[in-house]
């Protein structure tokens, strides 16, 4: 195994989401929350960290092999967990470093759960936009791995995701790259969108970035975000359809922006039975919902 990919991409990956914390740093500043003491800690650890990743990775081949892929895809979780509970430590939200840890686990695998019990109301500002952004990030992740990374490694267990390829395919780091830079458009376009759909909904700028950040992630569950106390029917449909355009096939969307064409949505087998079942089910759990008189 060629360690020296491994130290490549992990230090990359350490950059790219210790950056990020820039952003509720900022925020923090400009709402006028001492978000430097927690932001400012973790953003240089997470610096001096990838830059010890990149040292350690620069003889690298710029080729990935199904061990490295492996490794990678087990690192990236564990990684990024503990660098966003970083925060959380400084600021001494919680009394437990095992309860930031969890809180991190869940943003960036998705998950939806919480340890707060308020979902967050209590936080800072710029510490909900830090757990926001870990539930986008978390998201955009997992897709990069599963159109970059994850067709590698798929041989070694038997399966087979889009295309065939044998255990020793071995991919250049080039095409992930641009595999990557296609879905992070995407990604980060739809996100866009869907933030403008909650504001225009009536939800406050804030209120509509932390909105769509987790709604894109398709991570949900915390009761801070649930939608039933707005009762808002423009707010429901923004949400509807933003959950939809985040559980689509991205290398589709970008197939089609590529294409200028409509018409490949509607020859897609995948787009078309996704809808059936979407259709089927909602009809069900809406007409169950309706029939005891819950809505």
């Amino acid at each position: 195994m060629d360690r020296h990919i491994l130290f490549y991409l992990v230090g990359r990956l350490i950059l790219v989401n210790g950056l990020s914390l820039i952003i509720p740093l900022t925020a923090g500043l400009l709402w006028g929350e001492r978000g430097l003491l927690y932001f400012g800690p973790s953003l240089m650890a997470a610096v001096a960290l990838s830059a010890f990743c990149l040292y350690r990775g620069r003889h690298h081949k710029r080729q990935v092999g199904a061990g490295e892929g492996a490794w990678y895809m087990v690192l990236v979780w564990l990684i990024l967990s503990l660098l966003g509970m970083l925060p959380y430590v400084m600021a001494g939200v919680f009394t437990s470093p095992a309860d930031a840890f969890f809180e991190s686990v869940s943003a960036f695998t998705t998950t939806g759960t919480s340890v707060l019990s308020d979902g967050g109301a209590a936080l800072p500002s710029s510490l909900l936009l830090w757990h926001s952004l870990m539930g986008w990030l978390g998201g955009l992740n997992f897709i990069l791995m599963l159109v970059s990374v994850m067709p590698l490694v798929s041989g070694c267990f038997g399966l087979t995701l889009s295309v065939h390829q044998s255990v020793s395919f071995s991919p250049m780091v080039a095409s992930m790259q641009e595999s990557a830079r296609k879905v992070s458009c995407i990604y980060l376009v739809i996100t866009m969108f869907s933030v403008c759909l909650y504001w225009l909904a009536g939800l406050s700028p804030t209120a509509a970035v932390n909105q769509g950040l987790m709604t894109l992630s398709t991570s949900g569950g915390d009761s801070l975000f649930d939608f039933l106390r707005y009762d808002s029917r423009a707010l429901e449909g923004a949400g509807a359809l933003s959950m939809l355009l985040a559980s689509g096939n991205f290398l589709l969307y970008w197939k089609v922006w590529e294409r200028r064409s409509l018409k490949i949505f509607l020859h897609d087998a995948e787009l078309r039975y996704f809808f059936i079942m979407f259709l089927s089910v909602s009809a069900v759990v809406s007409f169950h919902l309706w029939h005891y008189g819950i809505y």
